[in-house]
């Protein structure tokens, strides 16, 4: 049996530690033992774990760069004696790349889940030097293993996309729109916009917010709901306030209703500055709600522009604005992107089809160090 050991910085509600969620529960149980490895702390999707065979370990380390948590993570890994070491997020692989080397790991994978554009040179050559250690470096988007070739100067054999993805069968019985928002205390004829991401610069959620007076404008009802938690919550609480919205805005936080919420939309918007290929986004299509998104990184691989939603530029408000009122004025396109977004995303992104690709390049992998070996 072939023994995974997954690096991770944390186990919350991010949409990485979804993915990794999601394949370790999806990956063939007869072939794999797996381990997940939380450099910081645990979460609500490790709880969640630990009801499986997977065991959950966590370090408890201090969140800096720094020689203890490398040694940390390598005594870990030398006791695991893992033929895989798959690490998730910049922090996990700069600590777990190395330390899987040192500790003789035949393979060791870099999992790149986004377009990094704001990286300090430091950050950058940081990342540059543990890729070293890195047998594959695996990329969420065609836009992410751009940047990482570009930017980062990794080598074309060692990067592969493999798309991130989304669980079909949690999205399986929905409740109707009318219920979800009877549940959720949520107006019933309302136009509902909701956007999931954390409330941070990258996320863009400032040219939402100076968008939403147009839009209310056309449709004084309209309710946008920000699921998410972050940095920018109490400057973005000042912008609603400033703008008058603050009964049309509702910061809802960390939520693990997502699909419910998703169920009670109109429309997602992601006004993103950058991304690597956003799971929120799959998760809204699966749920048949269109987007409205920036034209950015890893988003035109989930968006057909026109068909299963609209791209717009970023940093703009006013194109996000019309927009989301060109979907609000015509309802039946509006349904008919969410159809469309539906079946491409259940086509192309669902977890069976990447688990089994991932499970394909664990073995490609495996067998190649054994070559090298003899």
């Amino acid at each position: 049996m072939i023994r995974i050991v997954h690096a991770i910085n944390s186990f919350g509600l991010g949409g990485a530690e979804r993915f990794v969620y999601d394949l370790v529960t999806h990956l063939d149980s007869n072939q794999f033992r797996q381990d997940v490895l939380c450099l910081y702390r645990t979460g609500e999707l490790a709880q969640l774990l630990q009801t499986s065979q997977v065991s959950v370990q966590v370090l408890g380390m201090e969140r800096h760069m720094g020689w203890q948590g490398w040694w940390n993570v390598y005594q870990v890994l030398r006791g695991l004696k893992a033929d895989v070491v798959h690490a998730h997020l910049p922090e996990a692989c700069w600590y777990g790349l190395p330390a899987a080397w040192a500790a003789r790991v035949p393979v060791r994978i870099a999992h790149l889940q986004n377009c990094h554009w704001q990286w300090t040179m430091k950050l950058r050559l940081l990342d540059m030097a543990a890729s070293a250690f890195a047998t594959k470096a695996v990329a969420c988007s065609a836009s992410v293993q751009r940047f990482y070739h570009e930017r980062l100067r990794y080598s074309d054999n060692k990067l592969k996309v493999i798309h991130n993805s989304v669980d079909l069968e949690r999205f399986q019985t929905l409740p109707t729109r009318q219920e979800s928002r009877h549940v959720l205390g949520l107006p019933q004829n309302a136009p509902i916009l909701t956007c999931v991401a954390s409330l941070t610069p990258q996320k863009g959620h400032r040219y939402l917010l100076e968008a939403m007076p147009k839009v209310r404008a056309a449709f004084p009802e309209t309710l946008l709901l920000l699921v998410g938690d972050g940095e920018l919550r109490e400057t973005l609480e000042r912008v609603a306030e400033g703008a008058q919205l603050t009964r049309a805005v509702r910061f809802l936080g960390r939520r693990t209703d997502i699909a419910r919420l998703l169920a009670a939309s109109d429309l997602f918007v992601l006004p993103s500055l950058w991304e690597g290929l956003p799971l929120a986004l799959l998760e809204a299509a699966v749920v048949g709600v269109p987007a409205v998104a920036s034209q950015v990184d890893g988003i035109p691989e989930v968006i057909k522009n026109g068909v299963t939603g609209i791209l717009v530029s970023p940093a703009n408000s006013e194109p996000l604005a019309e927009a989301i009122l060109t979907l609000l004025w015509h309802p039946e396109r509006r349904l008919e992107m969410g159809r469309q977004a539906r079946q491409y995303v259940a086509e192309q992104f669902s977890i069976g089809k990447i688990a089994r690709d991932m499970e394909l390049l664990y073995a490609e992998l495996l067998d190649a160090a054994k070559r090298d070996k003899t």
